[in-house]
């Protein structure tokens, strides 16, 4: 049996793990589809920013157990995925369906509380959100156009 010196506590050892379990999860999202090209090479570079910006929140829990599990650019779309706290079954009962109903509206809430929401629809982006059950179903895939303050 081998045996393994390290100068890393056991809380360290775990925030790596933690990490390496949400980079696979990461890892296991389905390769999303969709638009690609860049009507504007500006917003898309700013977009792609915002992603890598944003990936340094992986593994964050925004509360109630939603976590962010990934964030990249596709074109001028940002990709935004979250873990949701329940199992895939129980997103077809109602009230799973109503939190499905609801997280689109909630993406956007906590996008648009952002100091550059507007500015980053005008120019043409896009915020597309999935969620995935907690044994990995996609169960949430929403577009989002605007903050919808006109």
């Amino acid at each position: 049996m081998m045996h393994f010196k390290s100068n890393k506590s056991p809380k360290a050892w775990r925030a790596g793990a933690a990490a390496l379990v949400f980079g696979a999860l990461a890892a296991c999202d389905p390769v999303p589809t969709g638009d690609t090209t860049c009507e504007s090479p500006a917003a898309c570079e700013i977009i792609a920013l915002t992603a890598e910006g944003m990936r340094t929140n992986i593994g964050k829990n925004y509360g109630g157990g939603v976590v962010l599990r990934n964030a990249r650019a596709l074109g001028q779309t940002l990709l935004v995925d979250v873990s949701l706290p329940l199992s895939s079954a129980a997103f077809e009962l109602p009230i799973g369906q109503r939190i499905i109903k609801d997280f689109g509206k909630n993406l956007a809430d906590g996008f648009c509380g952002g100091e550059f929401a507007d500015e980053f629809f005008d120019m043409g982006g896009v915020l597309r959100g999935r969620g995935f059950s907690k044994d990995n179903k996609l169960v949430a895939d929403q577009v989002i156009r605007s903050c919808g303050r006109q």
